[in-house]
């Protein structure tokens, strides 16, 4: 049996609103897709059903009474992205988010997630942090500060080109009791000894 649904407007819990989408994909319920949509949701919502809820349909998906978001971080940054925030997805700005990755991150991306909203982003889980020294540093900050928690035991792999000074390599070795990959500047000898740290992976060409 087919129901044909002739509405403006669902409401209700994500987890129900998706299975009727899922429901209209497979067939047994036609009509939908260029609907407005409120989730009711006052509780933890993953971004992954958020996506996908907001893929099949054209109208705003409206969340305002949600708390947390949670799900792995590419599916949040494109929860949170510029486009959906613009007015594809409204209501999202000040909720805790969770993050479940259990392998390496991105730093900017992280970045980019603690600054679409006012709650606190975790990290319990993941094992490693990549990107540049700017944003790893920037993270870690934030990790320090509070806007960010769950850091400290990653292994961190810092990606800028021209190498990172000693400086900046032994502020990243104080974030993390993981082992920190990054290429060291200096080829001062004088100035490498004052690398803090064991069991890091620095690379460094001394002349």
């Amino acid at each position: 049996v087919t129901v044909d649904a002739k509405t403006t407007n669902i409401t209700g819990a994500l987890s129900d609103i998706k299975a009727a989408y899922d429901a209209n994909t497979a067939g047994e319920i036609a009509g939908l897709g260029n609907e407005t949509i409120t989730v009711s949701d006052t509780g933890s919502i993953s971004s992954a059903d958020l996506n996908s809820l907001n893929a099949l349909t054209t109208g705003v998906v409206t969340v305002t009474g949600v708390t947390t978001v949670s799900g792995l971080l590419a599916d949040i940054v494109t929860s949170y992205s510029g486009n959906n925030l613009s007015g594809v997805i409204t209501g999202l700005s000040d909720e805790a988010i969770t993050i479940t990755d259990t392998g390496s991150i991105s730093a900017a991306d992280l970045n980019t997630v603690n600054s679409k909203t006012t709650g606190v982003v975790t990290v319990n889980n993941a094992t490693a942090v990549t990107g540049n020294y700017s944003d790893v540093n920037d993270a870690y900050a934030a990790n320090t500060a509070g806007t960010i928690t769950g850091l400290g035991n990653e292994a961190i792999t810092i990606s800028d080109s021209t190498g990172i000074t000693v400086t900046q390599a032994n502020t990243i070795d104080a974030y993390t009791t993981g082992v920190v990959t990054a290429t060291i500047s200096s080829n001062d000898i004088d100035i490498l000894s004052s690398l803090t740290g064991t069991g890091n992976a620095y690379s460094v060409t001394v002349n």
